[in-house]
């Protein structure tokens, strides 16, 4: 159930906005997150994607590994159908992003088996409560957060 995006990973899953740990791997990523509006990117109040306890099993890892999976296939056909005026990365970026999704599709990962998990709901909720522009927003400046967990639940080691 493991796919290799990227290299070794820390397995620190304390993430915040500002971990690059795998965007070197994709530096579209750190153009986008750089593009957002400080303001919003940095809004503690409230965090779209929730936090994970780096200590889990392999079964476990497989499990948030397809969760943030489903998370990322949100993300592609909600939060950035409309975002390629974004930034001029943004295409690359969404074309990198499809190609993840697909090699955990094909790694095993069922996407629609997660749709109703509590942290898949949690996220399309608080999204929705951002209301518009502001929630895109905010959903483009944690970009980071999804590529680093996909990362740290992902990737053989």
């Amino acid at each position: 159930h493991a796919l290799c995006i990227g290299s070794d990973t820390n397995n620190d899953t304390s993430s915040d906005s500002n971990d690059t740990t795998y965007s070197w791997y994709f530096p579209d990523i750190i153009l986008v997150f750089q593009a957002q509006n400080p303001e919003t990117r940095d809004e503690t109040s409230l965090r779209l994607i929730s936090r994970v306890s780096p200590n889990q099993t392999l079964d476990q890892n497989a499990e948030i590994c397809c969760l943030h999976a489903n998370i990322l296939d949100f993300y592609l056909l909600n939060v950035l159908q409309s975002s390629d005026s974004f930034h001029p990365a943004m295409p690359r970026l969404k074309t990198d992003l499809r190609r993840i999704s697909q090699d955990l599709s094909h790694h095993g990962c069922n996407v629609t088996h997660y749709q109703d998990h509590q942290n898949a709901v949690e996220f399309r909720e608080k999204l929705i409560t951002m209301q518009g522009q502001r929630g895109i927003t905010k959903a483009i400046g944690e970009i980071n957060i999804l590529f680093t967990y996909l990362g740290d639940f992902c990737v053989q080691n």
